[in-house]
């Protein structure tokens, strides 16, 4: 039997597609100054030695529309620059008095907000919404090799306060120096997507 919150809910994901190629890619985003939001993929500008992985998330809708959405990206991430670590939530200092430090970056348990930005977002049909992202470096100075970089992200799609579906990924980069191209590693692997209305896992 239905549950009350499927019945009440006007707006259902059925479906999310994660676009790491040019396979399946739609067009229509804005040009930005590094990477290419309508072309998915491993990304090395030969100019700044930036290296980035473009990724585009489509949620499709069988029930309501996509101007109802409103879409909420996070993010875990550590990358290092030569010898130097930075973190995306930082490492929570202990509280005065005693106690633990609560990690961030990658391997922690902090959760940071990562827009999207609405240049990153479309709606190119009622049924359809994309978020694309570019993460990486926009640039490496030779000093910062060999550069890496590990997040995690999850995209929710909202309609109001009532989260509708998620998806969780990974974007793992590992550039050894400029000529490192094709990179040592770059690459996405989606770990969970949800139909949150529903309560199932989808495919």
């Amino acid at each position: 039997m239905p549950s009350a919150r499927t019945q009440l809910s006007p707006v259902a994901v059925d479906r999310i597609d994660f676009v790491n190629t040019s396979a399946g890619a739609i067009t229509g985003f804005p040009a930005i100054t590094s990477g290419n939001l309508n072309t998915p993929g491993p990304y090395n500008n030969p100019t700044t030695n930036g290296v980035k992985h473009g990724l585009q998330v489509h949620f499709h809708l069988d029930r309501g529309t996509s101007s109802a959405l409103t879409p909420r990206r996070e993010i875990q991430r550590t990358s290092t620059g030569g010898s130097v670590v930075q973190k995306n939530p930082p490492d929570r200092p202990a509280p005065p008095g005693g106690g633990a430090a609560t990690p961030g970056g990658f391997d922690g348990t902090q959760i940071g907000p990562d827009g999207p930005a609405s240049h990153e977002i479309l709606r190119p049909s009622a049924d359809k919404i994309v978020v694309a992202d570019v993460p990486g470096f926009p640039a490496v100075p030779p000093v910062n090799f060999p550069a890496t970089y590990r997040a995690h992200f999850t995209v929710t799609v909202a309609a109001g306060t009532t989260d509708v579906a998620r998806i969780k990924y990974d974007v793992l980069i590992n550039k050894t120096s400029a000529s490192d191209v094709p990179n040592t590693e770059n690459r996405s692997v989606v770990t969970e997507k949800e139909d949150l209305v529903r309560g199932r896992c989808l495919k």
